[in-house]
């Protein structure tokens, strides 16, 4: 019982610890996944836009401080799986519970298209040239709130100039991703760029290993969406308890196999390794299924919950796994 209290307040003190970054990681994650230019939004538009992914935020971040706490785990006092599964499952309890009663009196997460303010000036910077696909653009504003903009073409060496543009001129299409300038009053002239086009910052995410580990994430949330969509109301709640309680499944053991200095991934270590690894497991384990086409009539409208279905018994076998293990082991 001392143990499970110990981990208890272990993982509440990490949770709290760890809601700020995962939060910006994630509210980062989601505006590069609409091609947002990620630093050039402001403060009030990224907390505005965080505020939506409230719940992949707490269920994320409790998740890794399930996992920094197992992985910190001395096996040589703690050997029962079971033991160390009580923890993560009544805190997980308590927060699915909770997040079930706040949406008891509305339609469980309804998927609604989220918006931020967005205008020119989050994509170029006046008064100098920006790097905008294979182009080069710069915009200027005069006393008159009139705008000029310069497009130059490398390929073409040419100078194209749009003046006389209103602030209304200038349309910001989130749904369709891309930036329309428009001019001209006899022959309009209108000019196109796809948010993709406008130059990102340069950094980790220009990094081939972290674009990698991203579009893999990308791919993974994508397959959990189609299977998401396929439930309505309360049977989405389900279906996020139930990939949740998944997770938890198949994290756990690993974590708990890994925290051993013969792996040479023990202590955080080994929590790293796992967060790193899960988006390619579920994402091949996802790509298996629908490439099979495995039927899941059997589980008549419950089918939505197949794949969550699926990681739970591996979970389980990866729990008898390593137990059989620790017990080759003498552990």
């Amino acid at each position: 019982m001392k143990f499970i209290g110990r981990a208890i307040i272990r993982i509440l003190i990490l949770f709290v610890i760890l809601i700020v970054p995962v939060g910006f990681f994630i509210t980062f994650f989601a505006l590069n996944q609409k091609n947002i230019p990620i630093w050039n939004i402001g403060i009030r538009n990224v907390l505005s836009f965080g505020g939506y992914y409230k719940v992949p935020i707490v269920a994320i971040s409790y998740f890794i401080a399930t996992l920094i706490t197992v992985s910190l785990v001395d096996k040589m006092k703690i050997r029962s799986l079971i033991l160390l599964h009580i923890p993560p499952v009544l805190i997980g309890a308590a927060l699915i519970g909770g997040f079930y009663l706040i949406q008891a009196k509305r339609q469980p997460f309804r998927i609604i298209e989220h918006r931020v303010r967005l205008g020119y000036g989050s994509f170029l910077k006046e008064g100098v040239f920006n790097e905008v696909g294979n182009s080069a653009m710069m915009i200027e504003k005069n006393e008159q709130n009139r705008f000029t903009l310069y497009i130059y073409k490398r390929e073409s060496n040419d100078l194209f100039v749009m003046g006389s543009m209103s602030g209304s001129a200038i349309s910001i299409d989130q749904a369709g991703q891309k930036v329309s300038f428009t001019s001209g009053k006899r022959k309009i002239i209108t000019h196109t760029v796809p948010f993709k086009d406008f130059h990102s910052y340069e950094g980790v995410a220009d990094n081939r290993m972290f674009r990698l580990y991203v579009n893999q994430l990308r791919k993974t949330v994508s397959s959990f969406r189609k299977y998401f969509q396929q439930a309505e109301g309360v049977e989405r709640f389900l279906f996020l308890g139930a990939v949740f309680i998944s997770v938890l499944m198949i994290s756990i053991p690993l974590t708990y196999a890994l925290n051993d200095g013969g792996w040479g991934f023990s202590g955080i270590t080994g929590a790293i390794f796992i967060l790193l690894v899960l988006p390619f497991l579920y994402g091949g384990i996802f790509f298996f299924i629908q490439k099979m086409r495995f039927s899941s009539s059997f589980l008549g409208s419950y089918a939505y919950l197949f794949p969550a279905i699926v990681f739970a018994l591996i979970g389980i076998v990866l729990d008898i796994s390593v137990k059989v293990r620790s017990i080759k082991k003498g552990i």
